[in-house]
């Protein structure tokens, strides 16, 4: 079974906690490289991640979350990919929970199902849509849709098309995962990360979460 294993950690504008993911990460003896993309920040995210990643990547604008996470896996060398979030903080290391069942052959992406949110954000539209969106384009019920964090194997992420750009980027991954017959499986994981909450922010946030999810949703029912 395949046991190198790269995590790519996407990064903008995330100086107050990228530093402590990434030393999280870094005690974890399964990981073999970690890849940090540095998709434009305008603050000190590059320097305090070059104290940390095996391969650093700065990008001078920003190009979002899809087209950082495609940039850092097709540079990476392992044969298990890790995406982590780089706000994931002191939890990070938690990883491992992820990486098991992908290297035990039980699936071929392991996704994490994170607990109840210590802050109430939105009314669960967007969960909601996207779940009932991967249902109808592949049958399968999910119950952590939108969580960026995952585990899989190499081979999965060349066998389907370039990672989506927006906030759909989750979405479509699962899709094109189980159209092309990979194994999915989620796995309940205490991760914490930045919340955001029932304010302005927060509802501009999951607005454009919302339009984003709705079109990804679309080309992928187009391409059925």
């Amino acid at each position: 079974m395949p046991r190198d294993i790269s995590v790519v950690v996407p990064a903008y504008n995330e100086s107050d906690r990228i530093g402590e993911t990434l030393h999280a990460i870094k005690q974890l003896n399964s990981v073999d490289e970690i890849v940090v993309v540095d998709d434009g920040s305008a603050d000190n995210t590059y320097d305090i991640a070059r104290e940390w990643a095996d391969v650093l990547i700065r990008r001078e604008h920003n190009h979002g979350k899809g087209p950082a996470l495609d940039l850092g896996w097709r540079k990476s060398k392992g044969d298990v990919i890790v995406f982590l979030d780089a706000d994931l903080g002191a939890t990070a290391a938690l990883a491992e929970n992820l990486i098991e069942p992908v290297i035990s052959d039980q699936c071929d992406m392991s996704v994490a199902s994170f607990p109840p949110a210590e802050t109430k954000g939105g009314f669960g539209l967007v969960k909601t849509l996207a779940a009932q969106g991967v249902k109808s384009l592949t049958g399968k019920r999910m119950t952590a849709p939108l969580s960026g964090q995952r585990a899989m194997r190499r081979r999965l992420l060349e066998r389907i098309p370039p990672l989506a750009h927006g906030f759909g980027i989750e979405v479509y991954l699962t899709v094109e995962t189980l159209r092309s017959g990979f194994r999915v499986c989620e796995i309940p994981v205490s991760f914490r990360h930045r919340e955001t909450g029932r304010n302005v922010a927060g509802f501009v946030h999951r607005g454009k979460q919302f339009v984003h999810i709705s079109k990804t949703l679309y080309r992928l029912w187009r391409t059925t």
